[in-house]
């Protein structure tokens, strides 16, 4: 695909686009002589398009500029508009940072989530991007190849050959509780494969817009789109309330560039950006939005997109060599920052949703996860991270155990057997929630045995094994709960 620059009025800058190519697309009842029509008076070639809109994309002569051709067909009576092929990339920054932890998962609370639902082989989340590598043994069987398509070759195969896709794979659906590599985020979603991103991790505008409409004829309730641009494509958002009109929730990343030296990219990128589509942010493990993360009023929520440990290629994909955009790991994992890694979390969280309320509206879901986000800069939606961090667990109607009294915790539930990988979580009373807790376990004779301290800093989780992962023994042991609060004692039993 050769790209080139055009000046957009709008951004006072250019911008990239596919090169000789514009988009056009016919009013209803306009006839195949008409267009052929106004193509042969200009020397132009009708490639192909998006039938189900009645758009074309149009081949330009040699002596022709896409300016000058948009200026033509926007004035034609038969047209009801004409844009650029825009570019749309992935929104990755790779690195080869070596933490071993999912912290991600747990900072959005997935365990107290997964007590309610899991999402199953019948909730379906596309994905738009550089395909995913369907023979990861962590994704093998999460993923539907009947139902994938590759629209940058044209075929049924959308295997990745980049490895942007099998990281966002993986968050949204690794194979979950099957002692092997990472959890996704919905445990077990049914994901379709749709590449719309070529091996550098670009894609056009015109194949976005064919991606949505097959996802949602695909029987997908959930579309996750870790990729954009910084132009509004009418097209696209054609597209995209097609899927709105289906039910269907559209989400796509915010966009990579606040931190590039150039705050006219600071902006949230389309089709983040547009009404139908949520738009999501990146946040690190502090709770602190990634410098990098684009920020404005589209911006609806924020979930972890720092050193995000996923699925990936266990070889290079794309052969690119060591500059190129490829996410790959001999390991078959690997970590990797960017808005693109923070939709997909907000995705598997939506798949929770439909698991349980399969026929939720994009306005329930809207509802439930801006409502129960958790605040990072001023109370209710801001500029910088919308409405806030996701909460898996509050979004699908988890409840916390009351905890009233004064400086106590209760834990539950007690006694629980670890043999059969039950856990017990201790909950603190709401004078102690703060924004850290550590709890230390000992046993009777006064030895600590154990030492946590929980990304999500309301509960902690225990699954009855040592520091050094041995199980301990049956019996009672002792804890101590400790936040920026104050702290709080307690028991537990083992009991197998």
């Amino acid at each position: 695909m050769q790209k080139s620059r055009f000046y957009s009025q709008k951004l006072n800058k250019s911008v990239e686009v596919v090169k000789d190519e514009i988009v056009v697309v016919y009013k209803q009842g306009t006839t195949k002589a008409q267009k052929k029509g106004m193509l042969s008076k200009m020397n132009h070639q009708n490639k192909g398009g998006l039938e189900k809109f009645n758009a074309e994309v149009v081949t330009l002569s040699d002596n022709m500029s896409v300016e000058t051709a948009l200026e033509y067909y926007s004035h034609q009576p038969e047209v009801e508009f004409a844009e650029p092929n825009y570019i749309r990339k992935m929104f990755v920054i790779p690195n080869d940072t070596s933490y071993n932890s999912q912290w991600g998962v747990k900072k959005i609370d997935c365990p107290s989530a997964w007590e309610i639902t899991k999402a199953s082989w019948s909730v379906k989340v596309a994905i738009i991007d550089t395909g995913i590598n369907y023979l990861h043994p962590d994704l093998a069987g999460s993923v539907d190849t009947s139902l994938g398509y590759d629209f940058v070759n044209d075929d049924s195969d959308a295997m990745d050959d980049n490895g942007h896709g099998t990281h966002v794979a993986g968050i949204i659906s690794a194979m979950t509780n099957n002692n092997r590599g990472v959890a996704g985020v919905s445990w077990g979603a049914r994901l379709i494969p749709i590449k719309a991103l070529d091996n550098e991790g670009s894609g056009a505008s015109i194949a976005i817009s064919s991606c949505v409409p097959y996802a949602v004829d695909a029987g997908a309730k959930v579309i996750n789109m870790s990729l954009g641009g910084e132009m509004l494509s009418n097209l696209e958002r054609i597209a995209i309330d097609y899927a709105y009109n289906n039910g269907v929730i559209c989400i796509a990343a915010a966009g990579n560039f606040a931190d590039d030296g150039d705050p006219t990219n600071d902006f949230v990128m389309f089709p983040a950006a547009l009404p139908h589509a949520i738009a999501v942010g990146a946040s690190d493990s502090e709770n602190q939005r990634a410098g990098f993360s684009n920020y404005g009023s589209e911006l609806d929520i924020m979930a972890p997109g720092v050193e995000i440990y996923s699925t990936v290629p266990p070889t290079n994909p794309g052969g690119l060599g060591n500059d190129s955009m490829d996410i790959w790991h001999s390991d078959g994992y690997e970590y990797s920052d960017g808005t693109s890694m923070a939709s997909p979390f907000v995705a598997g969280v939506v798949a929770l949703i439909f698991s349980y309320e399969p026929n939720a509206t994009f306005a329930s879901v809207y509802e439930k996860i801006t409502s129960t986000a958790i605040d990072l800069d001023t109370p209710g939606k801001d500029l910088y991270t919308g409405y806030g961090l996701i909460n898996a667990a509050s979004a699908v109607g988890y409840t916390v155990p009351a905890v009233v009294k004064e400086s106590v915790a209760v834990n539950s539930p007690n006694p629980f057997n670890p043999a059969n990988g039950q856990t017990t979580r201790i909950y603190l009373s709401d004078n102690l929630k703060g924004v850290s807790l550590t709890v230390r376990i000992y046993n009777l004779a006064g030895q600590q045995v154990r030492t946590i301290e929980p990304d999500y800093p309301t509960s902690a989780e225990w699954d009855g094994k040592n520091d050094t992962g041995e199980l301990v023994s049956d019996g009672v042991y002792l804890y101590v709960a400790e936040t920026d609060k104050g702290k709080v004692k307690g028991k537990l039993m083992i009991a197998r």
